[in-house]
Parts: structure tokens; sequence; C-alpha cells
């Protein structure tokens, strides 16, 4: 069997799982099932956050999960806000639902696109990416692990609205530094702290798909909600979700801060890479060989889209997992999350993505079903 990659940095002890799970098919994708519940108290400098979540561990043979509730509070200290720009006032007018009945996504993005003052210019071109430019994806987030004195950017995700990230489900926990607790906003370099620029949040509350499950790679994507609203600049802003189908002739644009080459370390400078969409009969036969218990319905093309490169080794990698699949019109629209793969940077063995179309009425009944 093949096993196919998932985009954490926990790859070595995920295999180390499978083999004490003794469950049949090589995979490295086990993780402990976990569902996040949170409760924060806000003040003017602190949050102090209670996290409840339930840890899932199995047996060998037929599965008999035991759960328990392990509470952890953390004291958090909120930095510093970046400035603001003076608030638009944009008028609203009605906005009729598509086909999806995504009115309340398209009235946001344009709404959020008011914001818009001047963005940098597209140098199409992590591996085999190049660096962003300054401002060119606003709505990229960092998801950063552990303790504030040690935190580790091991996920990436997408601002779509003043209080969420869209990210994938597989990173709400690292099985190493446990819950997601951080977003990093404003800046392509993970080293430097611009207090210009730059605003951190702590995440409040984590939302994963009803119907994900870590043991088939299905309706890979969650929500992160923040502690507070974000301030919008040039450098944060939302992105639009897409919500109808994209011509697959579109160039398609992968941003994160992940592995550039298999076995290397990961980018502290945000990537960018031009990918090229994948039918989903050629994406299908790409993984039929991969164990059945990873894919057990094979690639589907409702809830998943395909991209990679025909003739090189332009690809997402270890540590790009939860960021944003894009395309660029009028403006950038998400229309994939990173979510699975195979290996990284081989010609024809594209990755697999999150399809956003088809979780819309998901994503607007949680994040727009009140006014912000």
């Amino acid at each position: 069997m093949v096993s196919i990659r998932i985009f954490l940095i926990d790859l070595f002890l995920l295999r180390t799982i499978d083999a004490l799970l003794s469950i049949q098919g090589s995979s490295l994708f086990h993780n402990k099932q976990s569902r996040i519940m949170t409760m924060g108290n806000e003040n003017s400098g602190d949050v102090s956050t209670t996290t409840y979540y339930w840890e899932t561990t199995f047996t060998n043979g037929p599965i008999s999960p035991t759960t328990v509730i392990i509470p952890s509070t953390t004291q958090v200290h909120i930095l510093t806000p970046s400035p603001t720009m003076p608030q638009p006032n944009p008028t609203k007018t009605p906005v009729m639902p598509n086909r999806n009945g995504a009115a309340k996504a398209i009235e946001k993005c344009g709404e959020y696109h008011e914001w818009i003052i001047k963005r940098s210019t597209f140098q199409y071109f992590i591996i085999r990416g190049s660096p962003a430019i300054s401002k060119e994806f606003p709505h990229m987030a960092a998801l950063g692990y552990g303790p504030a004195n040690n935190i580790q950017w091991l996920c990436g995700g997408s601002l779509i609205s003043k209080r969420y990230v869209l990210t994938a489900a597989h990173c709400l926990r690292s099985m190493e530094m446990g819950v997601v607790t951080w977003v990093r906003l404003g800046d392509n370099n993970l080293t430097s702290v611009n207090s210009l620029t730059v605003q951190m949040f702590s995440v409040i509350e984590r939302i994963s798909h009803p119907d994900y499950s870590p043991m088939s790679k299905y309706n890979d994507i969650a929500l992160l909600k923040l502690d507070r609203p974000v301030e919008f600049s040039e450098y944060v802003l939302p992105i639009c979700l897409s919500t109808s189908p994209f011509d697959v002739n579109n160039r398609l644009i992968a941003t994160g801060w992940g592995k550039t080459v298999v076995n290397g370390p990961r980018s502290n400078a945000l990537l960018k890479v031009d990918l090229e969409y994948f039918p989903n009969g050629v994406c299908s036969q790409a993984y039929a060989d991969v164990s059945k218990k990873d894919l057990p319905e094979g690639v589907l093309p409702d809830k998943q889209l395909c991209a990679g490169s025909r003739t090189d080794n332009r690809d997402t990698c270890q540590g790009d997992s939860g960021g944003p699949l894009q395309i660029n019109t009028d403006k950038l629209y998400l229309v994939g999350i990173t979510s699975i793969g195979k290996t990284c940077g081989l010609p024809n063995v594209p990755a697999i993505y999150t399809r956003v179309l088809y979780f819309i009425p998901w994503i607007e009944q949680i994040v727009w079903n009140t006014d912000e």
C-alpha cells in the first residue's frame, strides 16, 4: 500500500502510532480524534482560557475508544494590535443568493473589498515557490501551537471575517504541541516583530466540521474563532470565498510556510507557488493505490480538488496544511484548503485540497449567523 502525507510536522509520531495500533495497511494519517470546546474571559490585557478536549485512544483489533476529558488553563497576554485605517462605510445593497445559497458570503466579499486600497502586483511563478510580496496575501494566517514563549508555527489558514480563520480540521491539534492556540496575521516573515503590521490573537473556539474524521480524509475543514475582532489594514484583510465553480484554466496559487524540500526545514518567509488544476479522473488514478482506510471512497470531486504540476516539482508540502489555494480574477478568491497528498514535489502527483464551495452553507451559518 502507498501511504499519503498529511501536512503537519508530526509525521514521525504518526508512523509510530500506526505501528503500535497494528491496523492493517500503511498510513501516516492516524491522529487521536479530538473534539475541542473552549471558554474564555476577556479583559483589558490578559485572557484566561480554559480548554476542554476529548482525548480518544484505540486498542488493537476492533476499535474500542476510551474517552477522557482533560482541562487545561493558560494565561494569554494579548499583544497590542496594529494601527488601523479609517473605517469604510460601504452602502449595503440587496444580494441575491447564487445556486449554493451563498448570499452572505457574496455580500461580505463586497464589503471587505472596500478596504483594498492598493494591492501589490502579482508575480506568478512550498516547493519551487518564490517569496510572497508584502500585502500580496493579507488574509494569510500562521497557526501557532504551544506556550507563548515557545510558539511553533505548524499550519496555515485564511482570514475570512473579523473573527474567523478557515483552516484544515487536521490542524486543530498537533500530537506533539497540543491544540492550536495562536493566530498571527499581518507579516510574511515568521521571525520578524513588526508592531506596525503584525497582529497576534489567541484562539477561543475551534470548530471542526461535524463530518470530519481523522480515520478518513474527507471534510477536512475547520474554523477558528479569535479572541477579538481583527483590525483591518492593508496588511490584514479577509479573502473572498469562492461561491461558484471556477474556471479550471485559471492559474491556482498556493501559499504557506511549509517545507521547501521533503526532508528540509520549514520556511520562515511566506512562499507562493503557481499550480495547475488536475481533473478528478487523473487525480483519482494517481491515488488509486492508496490505502482504502485513508480514502475509502476515492477522491470526491464535490468535496475535494487536486492541484500540482505536470512538468516539475511545484507543490505544497509539510507545514502548508490549512493554507489557501486561491485564484486571482478581479480579486483573490479562496477555492481550496491544503489537506493531504502522497509526497512532495513529484510531477503528475497532485495534492488534494478541500473544496471550499461545497462547505459554504456550513461556513455561513457559523461565521455570519449574526451581523459582525
